[in-house]
């Protein structure tokens, strides 16, 4: 996903005259302390796209922590539940982006908030991992609550989006293209319907 920003921005991130930023979202599935080699797998595999600020789901990351990577100049925040490794959310910020950081929030090992200042307005990422189909509906109905009590939050001059691993198969057909395939889970309907909710 690329976002146009309005305001200050490095020079050397300019794209076609413009300021973009490049977002991305990843499930890493497992980049804790007890698989270490795994975080500097992917450490080598991001330099081969175009990143600003990527998202990640499923860490496995028991505690919550906020890490400079100095070798890369990047910072790392991870988001647990500080009794198991189970589930796990965060971001990766590319060092061009690390003097833009205003705020960020560990809510729990499925949610996480990041946000950027820009020279007019901020930026605000909803990290989201959200539960699979073997929960129960309360559950997921739960997590939807929550990222909606974090978007209502968000000041109407600022810039929301909201991303991550929703769990959920769109099937065909979908109202969002043609690009889905195999037959849509239950949770897709919590995600439309939550999609309509907030535009």
């Amino acid at each position: 996903m690329q976002y146009a920003i309005r305001g200050e921005k490095p020079k050397s991130l300019k794209k076609n005259g413009k300021n973009t930023m490049n977002i991305c979202t990843y499930n890493t599935r497992t980049i804790n302390d007890l698989n270490t080699d795994a975080l500097d797998t992917m450490l080598y595999e991001i330099e081969n796209i175009n990143w600003d600020v990527i998202g990640f789901s499923e860490t496995k990351v028991k505690e919550s922590k906020i890490e400079s990577l100095e070798e890369h100049g990047y910072k790392l925040f991870l988001s647990g539940n500080d009794t198991s490794r189970s589930n796990g959310v965060g971001f990766l910020v590319n060092k061009s982006y690390v003097p833009l950081i205003d705020d960020y929030q560990a809510i729990s090992d499925r949610l996480a908030v990041l946000t950027l200042k820009t020279k007019f307005s901020k930026i605000t990422l909803i990290q989201c991992y959200l539960p699979t189909s073997s929960y129960s509906v309360e559950d997921i109905t739960d997590m939807y609550d929550q990222i909606e009590a974090v978007m209502d939050k968000v000041p109407k001059r600022d810039h929301p989006f909201i991303m991550g691993d929703f769990n959920a198969k769109l099937g065909i057909p979908t109202a969002v293209g043609k690009h889905t395939t195999g037959k849509a889970t239950k949770e897709v309907n919590f995600w439309q319907n939550f999609a309509l909710e907030i535009t």
